[in-house]
């Protein structure tokens, strides 16, 4: 059954920058982890997401800070939302994008920035 996202929206957050990031303890994420962004299609009616997947970036022993691309199998027709981006990503296949770089195709694709980076 294909997934109805009539009623959603292209939208990312980076949780570094939201204004969260400055309260959630320390210890809540694994000693490697650098970054993240939420990808996804969420609901307009700000209900939530039909839809989300990850790019977290972690760094490796060796110092190198490299991103994966974390999804689960109830988001995976969402991915079909995002052609454009994987035809971005592709073009810096092994090149170890950073947060920023991505942040910035995101926004070129006119995909919306979410982030929260104000308290409510």
């Amino acid at each position: 059954m294909k997934k109805d996202f009539s009623n959603c929206k292209r939208g990312f957050y980076q949780n570094s920058r939201a204004w969260y990031s400055k309260v959630v303890p320390s210890n809540t994420f694994s000693k490697n982890f650098v970054d993240d962004i939420c990808i996804g299609m969420y609901m307009l009616n700000n209900e939530g997401t039909k839809g989300e997947f990850v790019i977290e970036w972690s760094r490796f022993d060796d110092g190198e800070v490299r991103p994966r691309l974390i999804v689960y199998d109830d988001s995976w027709a969402a991915l079909l939302m995002f052609k454009d981006l994987f035809e971005e990503l592709a073009i810096l296949n092994n090149k170890a994008p950073s947060p920023d770089t991505i942040k910035n195709i995101l926004i070129e694709l006119g995909i919306d920035d979410i982030t929260q980076t104000e308290r409510p």
